[in-house]
């Protein structure tokens, strides 16, 4: 669908996503009111606001809630700033963030209907409705608020193949608690990926680094927002990291103002040759293939929650004792130890396909020293988590990549 007649492409919006195999989202760039001026001048609703680092919360959200909010919110920016240091700034000033508990006050307040978040750039806010999966909505909020946080911090005007590509890399990553784990790969996406390559459904790269916000919202596709996200993800990892100083190059030099094409000549030079790259890493992909970075994101979160057991003066001897006590409800932290519950069970869901998957965990727990959490993979490799206690909090996670070849036969 085009704009309507009369309205700017100034906000940024994603439909509720269905995280399944069949999943299928759409992000629109459509003009609106202003979010910001609704609410906070006789909108439906008045909402209490809460002042964090980086944001200004305003939500009717119940007081758990509104903790898990700070927790995410805070610890989103410093991965975004920790991700993107090469070319971009730091958050100076509070960024404003409506979080609504009731979609009907979403969209009174100028949310987009069958939306769960939009970021208004004239009036640079964010806003979200919690919808019931607690997943989809900061799924959402970590996508808009990339662009909220690009248009703070990150000059020039960027491309939307790369807006809209990192901030469904940022949206992607899993959250634990402790801080955000990046470059994932869900096997339902992998699939959809592939399947687009064969059907030749993708842009030729040149095409797509030249189109337009406008062009590109004018024939909105789920497969623009597929094509965006894997050719960010593949500057990112791809052979090791090998592009990712040319791609902080061209964000540097799009940032000073440099022609996103002319940027991406001095730094990538061919698109054909790119072109080729980029195809036969995601077809050559197997499912699976981001299983490290899963492991690495629960290993930090069940490290996280072990700490916190020990603090409570609890035991617990296998991972699937806590498991059983976080299924039923006897185990939560909603003290000044907080860990969101919504965050535990990702992480245990997590666990379950990783051990259908063939990957081995457990959990050791030497006399006299700290519990160990241990994932061994099937590609030979092994992360080991631990935790750090201080004054009975939980001061410091550390999870560590090691070999785990298996010794030859005698």
């Amino acid at each position: 669908m085009g704009l309507p007649l009369g309205f700017k492409p100034s906000v940024y919006n994603r439909l509720i996503p269905m995280k399944c195999n069949a999943a299928i989202f759409l992000l629109l760039l459509i003009g609106l009111i202003q979010p910001a001026a609704r609410a906070e001048n006789g909108g439906k609703v008045s909402m209490p606001s809460y002042e964090t680092r980086y944001y200004t919360i305003y939500t009717d959200l119940p007081p758990q809630r509104v903790r898990e909010a700070e927790l995410r919110m805070n610890k989103m920016v410093e991965v975004y700033q920790k991700r993107t240091r090469d070319f971009s700034g730091a958050v100076r000033q509070r960024l404003p963030f409506y979080l609504f508990s009731k979609e009907q006050d979403y969209l009174d307040a100028g949310g987009i209907e069958g939306s769960s978040g939009v970021f208004d750039i004239s009036s640079q806010v964010l806003m979200a409705v919690a919808v019931e999966k607690s997943s989809e909505t900061w799924y959402t909020v970590q996508h808009e608020g990339f662009h909220q946080f690009a248009h703070a911090v990150i000059g020039g005007q960027l491309p939307v193949w790369v807006n809209e590509g990192l901030a469904e890399y940022f949206g992607e990553a899993i959250f634990t608690g402790e801080s955000y784990v990046p470059g994932i790969i869900p096997d339902w996406r992998l699939r959809r990926i592939k399947m687009e390559l064969t059907a030749n459904k993708f842009r030729p790269i040149e095409e797509m680094m030249k189109l337009a916000h406008r062009d590109w919202n004018d024939e909105l596709s789920v497969i623009n927002y597929d094509q965006a996200w894997s050719m960010v993800h593949f500057l990112a990892h791809a052979e090791n990291g090998k592009y990712q100083s040319a791609f902080i190059s061209f964000m540097r030099d799009v940032g000073a103002h440099q022609p996103p094409e002319k940027a991406w000549e001095n730094n990538f030079g061919s698109a054909q040759g790119f072109e080729l790259k980029w195809k036969d890493y995601w077809q050559s992909m197997k499912p699976g293939s981001t299983a490290d970075a899963y492991a690495r994101a629960t290993l930090q979160t069940l490290a996280a929650a072990f700490g916190r057991v020990q603090a409570k003066k609890l035991h617990y001897n296998s991972l699937e004792a806590m498991e059983k006590a976080v299924t039923t409800g006897a185990l939560k932290f909603d003290d000044q130890q907080y860990l969101p519950t919504s965050v535990l069970e990702v992480a245990l869901e997590n666990l379950a396909q990783l051990r259908k998957a063939g990957h081995r965990f457990k959990l050791l727990t030497p006399p006299g020293r700290q519990p160990t959490i241990i994932a061994d993979m099937t590609t030979n490799t092994r992360w080991t988590a631990q935790y750090t206690l201080q004054n009975n909090r939980v001061t410091q996670v550390t999870v560590n990549k090691s070999s785990n070849t298996p010794r030859p036969p005698n």
